[in-house]
């Protein structure tokens, strides 16, 4: 079968589609939980050493950082955040798991001598029970 170029550009168009259905399928059906924090550093120098150990802790509970202080632009609100850190983690056990382990127990008085820090855990999608993370 001879194929014309619009039909090449639709069946490219349908196939890319179709990938990206899947995509967003397969990320609606994770289960993924995330730490949000604003961290408004006062000791930068003790604060350093905690933000050098903390990766590593949250690698080896399968987190991934999403958003590690980059600038944030204030938009509307009176909210103007200092710093602002986003963690996904595969499910909400493993957050905490991580958050309660003795290796990250053992760093936190770092950060919470250096800044103040408000955090909170969001789901990725509603669960049944919206009100249960």
């Amino acid at each position: 079968m001879k194929y014309n170029k619009s039909m090449l550009i639709i069946l490219a168009f349908l196939l890319g589609f179709g990938a990206c259905l899947l995509v967003v399928n397969l990320r609606q059906s994770k289960n993924a939980a995330y730490l949000f924090a604003e961290v408004d550093v006062k000791d930068y120098e003790t604060f350093a050493e905690y933000a050098k150990r903390v990766p590593k802790i949250v690698n080896k509970y399968g987190g991934k950082y999403i958003i590690r202080g980059g600038k944030a632009m204030h938009m509307e609100g009176d909210w103007i955040p200092k710093r602002l850190v986003l963690i996904e983690f595969d499910n909400a056990e493993d957050l905490k798991k991580c958050f309660n382990s003795p290796e990250y127990l053992a760093i936190k008085p770092f950060r919470d001598s250096s800044s103040i820090s408000k955090s909170a855990i969001v789901s990725s999608f509603p669960s049944k029970k919206d009100d249960e993370i």
